[in-house]
C-alpha cells in the first residue's frame, strides 16, 4: 500500500497553501487499525443526525452527578444572595433586572443612541458588519426608557447598546432597499427600569465578555463538527474541523480539553490553537497523528508535541518535502534515542535538551555582539523546538530532505544529541 502523501501538488497562495488533491483524503489515509473504546465513545457521539435536547433541570443534574458538592454551594450561594438583595420574591427581582428585555420591532428612526454610554462608531467595525451581513447572525439593539429625560421624550426608546447594528440595520434598509428611515424596522430588547448606573454597569459587563464566557476553541470545534454534519453547513470551518474529525476517528483519538477532566486518556488531543488557525493545513495534523501512532499511541498528546511536529510538517509542505509514513518512521526512530519521543518543554529530555541548546545559542550570539551581555533571553520552543528537531535529525544522519526554518541558531554538535 502506498504511504499518505502530505504535499501532493500543493501551491502558495497569500501565505496559505491550497491544495488540489484532497477531495477524498480519507481514501488515502493508511489506517492504523488502533483500537480505543473511549475514542469511539466521544468520536461517536458526532454522528447523531439531530440535535440532543436537555431541559435545564436535566442539565443542573448532569452538573451534579459530575461533581457532588455543586448543588450545596448553588443552594448556599442563591440562599446568601437572596437575604442580601432584600428582595420578597422572585417577580420583585425581575422587574428590577436590567438583563431581561421584551422584544420588540420598533422603526429605527424611535431610538436615540445614550451619546454618553455608547462609544464612538468603528469605522471598521461599520464596513466589516456591512461588507459580510448576514440577518442570522443579527443581534437585538438593547434599549430603555427614560423617565427622567429633560426633553420630555420619554416614549422614545434609548439604545444603550448595540449602535452598529442600528447604524447597519439604517444603512442597508435606506442605501440598500431604498426604503424611508421611518420604515426601516429593528429588533430590540426593551428593559425594565431606567437606572442608568445599573444600565451603565451592564454596558460594560456586556462588552468586557464578563457577562457571556466566550466559546473556546474546543466549543467552536464541536459546534463546527455538528453544523456540517447536522445541518449541512459546508463553510471553510465546518469543511476543516469535520475532515479533521475523520482524522481522529481514523486514528482512534479524540478532540477534548482540560475542562472535560479526560485529556490524560490515550489519544487526547487538547490542543486546538493550530486546529483554529487557518494557517496551518488540515492535513499537517494527519501527519502529527500518524507519527503519534507510531511514537506514543498508548499516551495522550502533549501540548508542545502537537506545536513542534505541526510546524515541523507545515514547513516541510512550504519547502516541497514529501512526507511519507516511511520519513515519520524513520524520524521517530531517531528522535527516540535522542528525546525518548518526550515533548514537555520542562521535565523532559526534550526540553531539557532544547533549553539547553538555546542557551549556548545565546552565549554564542553574546559573544558576537549580537546579544545583550547580562541580559536573559527566553527559550521560546514553538520557534526553537522545530529547528532543533531539524538539526538533530541531521546530526544523526537522518537520509531525508529536512525543512529550512527562517530563525537559524547557532547549535553545536554537542547540542543536537
Amino acid at each position: 500500500m502506498e504511504s499518505y502523501i502530505i504535499n501532493a501538488n500543493t501551491t502558495k497562495h497569500r501565505g496559505i497553501i491550497k491544495n488540489r488533491k484532497y477531495s477524498d483524503m480519507m481514501m488515502l489515509l493508511q489506517n492504523t487499525n488502533n483500537t480505543n473504546d473511549y475514542a469511539s465513545q466521544i468520536n461517536q457521539t458526532y454522528h447523531t443526525d439531530e440535535d440532543l435536547f436537555v431541559t435545564v433541570d436535566q442539565r443542573l443534574q448532569e452538573l451534579y452527578a459530575k461533581d457532588s458538592d455543586l448543588e450545596m454551594l448553588f443552594r448556599s450561594l442563591a440562599e446568601g444572595m437572596v437575604a442580601a438583595m432584600g428582595y420578597e420574591t422572585y417577580d420583585d427581582m425581575v422587574k428590577d433586572t436590567v438583563g431581561m428585555g421584551e422584544i420588540q420591532y420598533v422603526p429605527v428612526t424611535s431610538i436615540d443612541i445614550n451619546d454618553t454610554m455608547q462609544r464612538w462608531p468603528d469605522r471598521e467595525n461599520l464596513i466589516d458588519i456591512i461588507s459580510q451581513f448576514n440577518p442570522d447572525f443579527v443581534n437585538r439593539i438593547r434599549t430603555y426608557l427614560d423617565t427622567k429625560r429633560k426633553d420630555g421624550n420619554v416614549s422614545r426608546h434609548v439604545a444603550w447598546d448595540g449602535q452598529h447594528t442600528g447604524l447597519a440595520l439604517y444603512i442597508i434598509g435606506v442605501y440598500g432597499f431604498g426604503l424611508s428611515p421611518s420604515k426601516v424596522i429593528v429588533p430590540v430588547d426593551r428593559y425594565p427600569g431606567d437606572d442608568r448606573a445599573a444600565i451603565r454597569r451592564r454596558f460594560v459587563e456586556f462588552n468586557s465578555g464578563r457577562t457571556s464566557k466566550k466559546l473556546e476553541n474546543i466549543d467552536l470545534y464541536k459546534q463546527y463538527v455538528a453544523g456540517f454534519r447536522h445541518d449541512g453547513l459546508t463553510e471553510f470551518w465546518n469543511n476543516r474541523c469535520v475532515k479533521l474529525q475523520e482524522y481522529f476517528e481514523n486514528y482512534s483519538y479524540y478532540a477534548t480539553s482540560e475542562k472535560f477532566g479526560d485529556e490524560k486518556r490515550s489519544g487526547a488531543w487538547s490542543r486546538m490553537t493550530e486546529v483554529m488557525n487557518r494557517n496551518f493545513p488540515v492535513e499537517v495534523f494527519e501527519r502529527v497523528m500518524y507519527y503519534h501512532s507510531v511514537s506514543n499511541a498508548d499516551k495522550p498528546f502533549i501540548a508542545m508535541e502537537i506545536d513542534n511536529l505541526s510546524v515541523f510538517f507545515r514547513q516541510c509542505m512550504n519547502d516541497g518535502i514529501v512526507v511519507t509514513n516511511e520519513y515519520i518512521n524513520e524520524m521517530s526512530a531517531i528522535l527516540s534515542k535522542i528525546t525518548q519521543n518526550t515533548w514537555a518543554p520542562s521535565g523532559t529530555v526534550k526540553g531539557r535538551k532544547v533549553q539547553a541548546a538555546y542557551q549556548n545559542h545565546c552565549d554564542i550570539e553574546k559573544k558576537a555582539g549580537r546579544m545583550i551581555e547580562g541580559k536573559t533571553y527566553r527559550c521560546n520552543q514553538t520557534i526553537v523546538g522545530p529547528s532543533w528537531i531539524a538539526g538533530a535529525l541531521k546530526t544523526a544522519g537522518f537520509k531525508q530532505k529536512l525543512p529550512t526554518f527562517e530563525v537559524a541558531f547557532n547549535f553545536t554538535a554537542e547540542d543536537l544529541v
